[in-house]
């Protein structure tokens, strides 16, 4: 397909499309609400409202764009300059013709829903990317590299945008305001999430402070979660899988010091506290713990790399890139 240049961004038409059977209904976006296509509002657990979302669901709010869950309805909704695709699913690729079809003359670009690269470079979804006209990822530009050796194509940068300063606004708590506590994400009994490791690194680690542990809990709403967040110091994540990373994301936003584990995220907005070895980083803890410029610094890399204008900066950079 012929690369088409779009030199203002800003008056794109997009849609968000699954090929996949998920749960989510297709629903639009108007003045920052989104409402499901029969106009009752979509909400859903780790939404505040029908007007902040966690994750891929928030790329629709970023241009007042669609979501189209093309494996429920593959009727047109309207003409769009841009698609994001999402496909997890071996079954469902055969549903890009079809949107191809449907919505000629639009630029179709990927993104990701849920898998790491480690998983998702199997010859199915590498048939997935290299079928769209730009391949990009949530992921760093590392991973993006490793993706793009393996495909011989360039492969972008583009994490899910985040409505990072209104929820600061909504959670964001003085750290004197905060208990001298540290909240253990891993609270689920999942050995190859680092279940095990994260509950002895914060034990020692609330030995070392005088701090008490707070658990995580399987409740994914995210009111209640970024409430239960915003009133600790610390979050220990122990995940060693390099996944997307939602957990040291939102503890950016709310100036909350994310320690451990390897996820994607955290090697971007925290990489001072990565990994698994108690004795460097009970070291380092303390400091950072004092340092307001430290969560400055923080706030800045996270906004640079999810708020919803810089999500907007990149996308024009990678569909103007010649």
């Amino acid at each position: 397909m012929e690369r088409i240049i779009y030199r203002d961004t800003r008056k794109m038409k997009t849609c968000l499309i699954s090929l996949d059977d998920v749960h989510e209904d297709s629903f639009y976006v108007k003045d920052g609400q989104a409402f499901l296509l029969d106009g009752s509002p979509f909400i859903y657990d780790s939404s505040i409202g029908n007007s902040i979302y966690r994750n891929i669901w928030s790329i629709p709010m970023v241009y007042g764009g669609y979501y189209q869950n093309f494996h429920k309805n593959q009727n047109k909704i309207d003409n769009f300059d841009v698609i994001l695709v999402f496909c997890d699913k071996l079954r469902s690729l055969s549903k890009l013709d079809n949107l191809r079809n449907i919505y000629k003359g639009s630029l179709i670009i990927s993104t990701i829903k849920e898998n790491s690269p480690d998983y998702f470079l199997d010859k199915f979804r590498c048939r997935f990317l290299n079928s769209c006209d730009i391949i990009t990822i949530p992921y760093s530009n590392y991973l993006c590299e490793k993706v793009s050796k393996v495909l011989n194509r360039k492969v972008y940068s583009l994490p899910y945008p985040y409505d990072v300063h209104r929820l600061r606004k909504l959670y964001y708590k003085n750290i004197l305001d905060r208990e001298d506590s540290i909240l253990d994400r891993n609270n689920f009994s999942r050995p190859d999430r680092g279940f095990e490791l994260s509950r002895e690194f914060s034990s020692k680690l609330s030995s070392l402070l005088s701090f008490k542990i707070e658990l995580g809990n399987k409740d994914f709403n995210l009111h209640n979660w970024m409430t239960l967040l915003s009133n600790t110091k610390i979050c220990v994540n122990m995940d060693p899988l390099r996944e997307i990373g939602q957990v040291p994301i939102e503890c950016a936003i709310l100036g909350i010091l994310h320690v451990g584990g390897n996820l994607d995220a955290a090697h971007d907005l925290f990489p001072e506290t990565i990994g698994n070895n108690f004795d460097e980083l009970s070291e380092v803890i303390p400091t950072f713990l004092k340092d307001k410029d430290y969560f400055n610094r923080v706030f800045e890399r996270v906004t640079q790399r999810h708020d919803f204008n810089s999500f907007k900066s990149k996308l024009d950079k990678i569909i103007n890139d010649k």
